[in-house]
C-alpha cells in the first residue's frame, strides 16, 4: 500500500509530530507498505529519510516559532497526483486540509491524525473576547466530514470530536519505551536530599514551560529543597535561560555562593536553576 504523510509544523530536529511521524513510518514498512512523507522546507527538494521517501515543499516560516508552514495548494495536490497514493495520513488541520479534502473526492481514504487540540491552539493566538468554543467546534465539525477516521492518542484529544458528534474517532493510546523506562524501577534517592525536576520538551508558549519554573518556585516557598532542569530547545529558550541565570545570580548572593550552572549544547538547551 503506499501511503502519503502529509504534514505542517515539522521540525527538522525535534519535536513530538516529527517522532510521531518517523515511527509511524518506520512501523509502516516494516508491514511491507510504501511510505511518502511531505512537509515544509526552506527549498523544495526530496531524499531518503529513514524508512521513507521525504518532500520537503518551499515553505515561509512562522514567526518566531521556528516552524514552517505549506502555504503553496497547488504543489501539494500535483504531488499526491503524481504519487498516487492508496491513503493519505494527515497531520495537518490548517492548509493542507484542502489538498486531502480533493483527493478524497477522488477516491483517497484520508485518516486525521489528531496530534492537538484547535481550541487549545487558538486560545494562545485569539483575544479573550473571541468565541473560541463556536469557532473550535465550526472548524472541527468541517474537518470530521472531510476524513475518514479520526486518530487520538487521548481521551483529553479526542473530547473536541464528541461536541460535534463525529463518531469515527479511534483512540490509540501513546506507547512507552519499557526498554529505555521502566516505571516500576527504584526511585533514587539522593543523600543530600534534595528533588531534582526535570522538563523535557519544546520551550514554547503552547507547553507552558513556565509552569516547571512556577512548580520549582512553589516548592522552594514551602521548604522543599528542589532544583530544576529544563531540557530542550525553542523560542522561548533565549528568555527562560536568562531569567534562570538572573535567579540564580539572586540565589548565590542570599545563599553563600550555592552553584547554579547554565549550559546550552547544539540541538538542545539545558539549565539549572
Amino acid at each position: 500500500m503506499r501511503i502519503v504523510q502529509l504534514a505542517n509544523f515539522y521540525s527538522p530536529t525535534s519535536g513530538g509530530l516529527r517522532t510521531a511521524l518517523h515511527h509511524l513510518a518506520a512501523e509502516y514498512t516494516l508491514a511491507g507498505h510504501d511510505v511518502t512523507r511531505i512537509v515544509p522546507g526552506p527549498v523544495t527538494r526530496g531524499h531518503s529519510y529513514g524508512n521513507a521517501r521525504h518532500i520537503e515543499i518551499a515553505s515561509p516560516r512562522l514567526g518566531r516559532t521556528g516552524y514552517r508552514m505549506i502555504t503553496d495548494g497547488d504543489a501539494v495536490t500535483a504531488l499526491l497526483d503524481r504519487l498516487q497514493p492508496d491513503v493519505i495520513e494527515l497531520s495537518d488541520k490548517t492548509t493542507l486540509v484542502a489538498a486531502a479534502r480533493r483527493a478524497r473526492s477522488n477516491g483517497v481514504p484520508v485518516v486525521l491524525i489528531s496530534h492537538e487540540r484547535v481550541d487549545t491552539v487558538l486560545r494562545h493566538r485569539l483575544p479573550g473576547f473571541a468565541p473560541l468554543g463556536t469557532m473550535s467546534r465550526a472548524w472541527n465539525r468541517r474537518l470530521a466530514q472531510g476524513c475518514d477516521a479520526i486518530v487520538c492518542a487521548s481521551a483529553y484529544a479526542a473530547g473536541e470530536w464528541r461536541h460535534v458528534g463525529a463518531d469515527h474517532v479511534h483512540r490509540v493510546p501513546l506507547g512507552v519505551d519499557l526498554e529505555r523506562f521502566d516505571a516500576a524501577g527504584p526511585v533514587n534517592e539522593r543523600e543530600s536530599g534534595t528533588i531534582e525536576l526535570v522538563c523535557v520538551g519544546r520551550l514554547s508558549t503552547e507547553k507552558h514551560p513556565a509552569l516547571a519554573i512556577g512548580t520549582a518556585r512553589e516548592l522552594t516557598e514551602r521548604g522543599v529543597a528542589c532544583r530544576r532542569h529544563m531540557i530542550g530547545d525553542g523560542p522561548l529558550a533565549p528568555a527562560l535561560r536568562a531569567a534562570a541565570q538572573v535567579r540564580a545570580d539572586r540565589h548565590r548572593s542570599c545563599a553563600g555562593g550555592r552553584q547554579h550552572r547554565v549550559r546550552s549544547t547544539r540541538g538542545r538547551s539545558r539549565w539549572r536553576a
